[in-house]
């Protein structure tokens, strides 16, 4: 049994990363029924280093979220999947970002 993290109260924690055009939080299933908490992050510069952007975003997960609510992986997109009206699709952001050569970055790395 696991615990009930809002996505919205992790994506305010992170929303002012330095870096960080936008930001969205859902639970990312990576087999036997395991699921982690996965934020997907738009950079606010394409250019930036990837990694520091995604270790920064880590630092402030640790600052200022319980442990329990802190993503344990962190994927850079170029766009946060929407609907027509502007609403972010949680269920379509594992599609948009499938793991790629510096893509996902583990808390624990």
């Amino acid at each position: 049994m696991g615990y009930r993290v809002s996505p919205v109260e992790v994506e305010d924690a992170l929303a002012g990363t330095p870096g960080v055009a936008e930001v969205a939080v859902s639970t990312l299933d990576v087999g036997d029924g395991v699921s982690l908490v996965c934020a997907w992050v738009v950079p606010s510069d394409p250019e930036a280093d990837r990694e520091a952007l995604q270790r920064s975003v880590i630092d402030r997960a640790a600052e200022r979220l319980a442990p329990y609510k802190r993503p344990r992986e962190v994927r850079l997109v170029e766009a946060l999947p929407r609907t027509a009206n502007g609403k972010i699709v949680r269920r379509s952001l594992a599609a948009a970002a499938a793991p790629s050569p510096g893509g996902g970055k583990r808390a624990d790395e």
